[in-house]
């Protein structure tokens, strides 16, 4: 999409900043709102977005801006997803319950779209990416700090009680939102190379492995590994389609060398105190958190068979959990989970720990086809929009929001980053990052097309 300055309005230039200025107050919000436990996480996000929405709508009638009208197939399978979930609530048992809690994902896809709509979309991307960098620090350094006992705010036992609090309520929160910009920091060191940079951002990135490392996480590190493994693999097959210099390759090896040897000189001689505490096998092995995980996946499967095609209704999980729990007791397999029983018998699992079996459950079959659809457009085609560019610096940027994307993909198997707010801002921003790289070369095209249309013969 090209981005002409000098023809912006003032209106639409307000929007350009203030898009990006949300993402990175969102979690300054959430820090201050944490002192009374889950109060006002999302109220912040949503009302800034619907202000920016309202803004856009007055830009639009006194026809300073025209949103392209081209529909492009992740749009069209948004929009199919959007009435999948709009059937599902006629499922629903409650559905003033439901249509109260789509309130957070309808302000994400607001947010998308008004970031892949704006004339200005690149620059949004790059202020809201230098934002979540800058954030993403706060928050890693503040986890470390609280994870050694230095607090600043009157936190409430409830939030208290998690041994990284890290300003998010909890630590797999922490690790869906800090786990993405590990790869957003290298997209940028990779794509600007100052030694600035090059020092601040591998200081920064330790210092998130760092945060999440305390966090004594699981599901994350699988994410990481797999973002890396990724990151490494295209990059690779980048440098050998265009014979791009050895020396990049080099450069992420010193890098993960760097970063490796750092952590473990943190983990077994600065940090002994931290070696003492964890116990990687019993974090690997912990019985009763693997079993309720698998015991809340199943009643979501039981759910999404009850109701096949569309679901039980948006966030119906949590209320019915203990109808369906109880039948699956009488099951066969009750006994395998007869001591998972007590340990959760006076709350409710809140979300599936699981994206995927969450939306087969609440929005059916349908629904969870239309994601998957949506998701695969930009695995798919994201990677093909880094082999076809032919600047390395981008191309290489890609790779690791590349990476970013497959990371929160591969995360949202075990957590639930899509319903929390920041973490969700995190996954908008790593789509609309490869929407605007895969639609940027069409856009292109788009305009010579149309002005060699329009050339005299």
């Amino acid at each position: 999409m090209p981005e002409r300055a000098a023809a912006v309005h003032p209106l639409l230039r307000l929007t350009g900043w203030w898009l990006p200025f949300v993402g990175a107050v969102t979690p300054l919000v959430v820090i201050t709102t944490l002192v009374r436990p889950y109060v006002g996480q999302s109220a912040f996000f949503e009302v800034a977005t619907m202000l920016a929405l309202f803004v856009s709508a007055l830009a639009l009638a006194v026809g300073v801006w025209r949103p392209p009208l081209r529909p492009t197939v992740p749009i069209v399978l948004l929009l199919l997803l959007g009435v999948f979930i709009g059937l599902s609530l006629t499922a629903s048992q409650s559905p003033l319950f439901s249509l109260k809690h789509l309130l957070l994902p309808f302000s994400g896809v607001v947010y998308f779209a008004l970031i892949i709509g704006h004339p200005l979309r690149r620059a949004i991307l790059n202020r809201l990416g230098l934002g979540l960098i800058a954030v993403g620090g706060l928050l890693a350094i503040y986890g470390i700090l609280q994870y050694n006992g230095i607090e600043f705010l009157p936190f409430s036992e409830q939030v208290r009680k998690n041994r990284v609090i890290a300003t998010i309520g909890h630590p797999n929160y922490l690790a869906s939102v800090l786990g993405p910009i590990v790869f957003v920091t290298l997209g940028y060191v990779i794509e600007r190379r100052t030694p600035a940079w090059i020092l601040g951002g591998l200081l920064l990135v330790f210092v998130i492995l760092t945060c999440i490392l305390m966090a004594q996480t699981r599901g994350v590190w699988l994410g990481l590994v797999i973002g890396f493994l990724v990151l490494v693999l295209v990059t690779l097959r980048y440098c050998l389609k265009y014979r791009v210099g050895i020396h990049i390759i080099r450069g992420f090896a010193v890098s993960g060398m760097l970063l490796i040897g750092g952590l473990t000189i943190m983990l077994f001689i600065f940090l002994p105190r931290l070696n003492e505490e964890f116990d990687l096998r019993e974090r690997i092995t912990a019985v009763y958190q693997i079993k309720s995980r698998l015991y809340y996946w199943r009643a979501a499967i039981d759910m999404a068979r009850a109701k096949p095609w569309f679901g039980q209704g948006p966030a119906m999980f949590d209320p019915l959990f203990w109808i369906y729990a109880l039948e699956q007791q009488k099951s066969e397999l009750g006994a395998y989970y007869r001591d998972i029983i007590p340990a959760i018998s006076e709350t409710t699992p809140g979300h599936t720990h699981n994206e995927y079996l969450q939306v087969y459950a609440e929005n059916g079959t349908l629904g969870l086809s239309a994601l998957v659809a949506f998701l695969a457009f930009f695995i798919y085609f994201g990677y093909f929009a880094i082999m076809r560019q032919r600047q390395a610096d981008r191309a290489l940027q890609g790779a690791a929001m590349y990476g970013a994307l497959l990371m929160i993909l591969a995360d949202a198997m075990f957590a639930f980053p899509w319903r929390l707010p920041v973490s969700l801002i995190v996954f908008i921003y790593v789509l609309a990052w490869h929407y605007d790289e895969i639609h940027s070369g069409a856009d292109a095209d788009q305009v010579a097309l149309t002005e060699s249309a329009g050339a005299p013969a």
